[in-house]
């Protein structure tokens, strides 16, 4: 069985990786479907489940449009699967262009709440990311950055704290490599770490919010580390340079951010 991809609170130790892969009756029950998805809930989630399924439905075809318009391709593996569980807290799938989707349950928040589409979201970011295959790998922290702020910038009023994960870079100082390590020259391969996806997605809201570049052009432009996307894009390669001089004179290295964000800059 490949690794789960996962879209993780910030605290790692609040996912759980119980699952096995494709559930099926009686365990799941179908709540309807789209074209592109078919949405299952854990038949012990009852009502909760098919409104979960509902909230899921509503937003998924629109989503995908956009992305698509943003990647530019049509990724394949659809129609995807979509189960609702509580075996989880936030997302995940098993491998990048996996279009089998878990949704975990947020039993603090309504089944109407938009946080649902935005987890979904993130997993079908990487679908399209395996299918432009231009270098963002959703098993690392560029990929990663990449998948949550798309998402969130799909359903900007729906990130929830517990999956913010920028003010963990800025504030945290790790084991080894120092606060506000550089993830943009470097890549870390893993999807679950967030001191290097805080990095990630601040680069890329930096990008977009600040440096004007439209999503789809950085989506597009791909590359093996972040400064890889900015350089095909802006034509040289002080991006860390530029971001990191900014963020500091905004948020001073030594002092609590007080960030509550991913995306700081609107």
């Amino acid at each position: 069985m490949q690794t789960p991809r996962v879209f993780a609170p910030t605290d790692p130790g609040l996912v759980m990786l119980s699952l096995s892969r494709a559930p099926v009756e009686p365990n799941y029950l179908l709540a309807g479907h789209t074209d592109r998805f078919y949405f299952y809930y854990k038949r012990t989630l009852g009502a909760q489940g098919t409104a979960i399924c509902n909230t899921l439905q509503n937003c998924c075809e629109r989503d995908f449009a956009k992305l698509a318009t943003i990647f530019g391709v049509a990724p394949s593996g659809f129609p995807s699967h979509v189960y609702v569980t509580d075996d989880i807290s936030g997302a995940m799938h098993y491998g990048c262009s996996d279009t089998e989707i878990y949704v975990g349950m947020l039993p603090t928040l309504p089944p109407t709440t938009d946080t649902y589409c935005l987890l979904l979201a993130a997993e079908v970011v990487e679908v399209f990311e395996a299918a432009i295959n231009v270098g963002w790998d959703c098993a690392f922290s560029h990929g990663e950055g990449l998948s949550r702020v798309l998402a969130n910038a799909l359903h900007a009023a729906a990130q929830i704290p517990e999956l913010v994960t920028a003010p963990v870079w800025l504030d945290k100082t790790p084991p080894v490599g120092g606060n506000r390590f550089n993830w943009v020259d470097n890549t870390d391969p893993l999807d679950t770490n967030p001191l290097s996806i805080g990095c990630a997605v601040l680069f890329l809201n930096w990008m977009n919010a600040k440096l004007g570049i439209p999503w789809g052009r950085i989506a597009r432009a791909g590359g093996e580390t972040l400064e890889d996307t900015h350089a095909a894009i802006a034509g040289d390669r002080q991006g860390w340079t530029k971001f990191k001089s900014e963020i500091d004179a905004r948020f001073p290295p030594g002092k609590a951010s007080g960030l509550k964000t991913d995306n700081p800059f609107p």
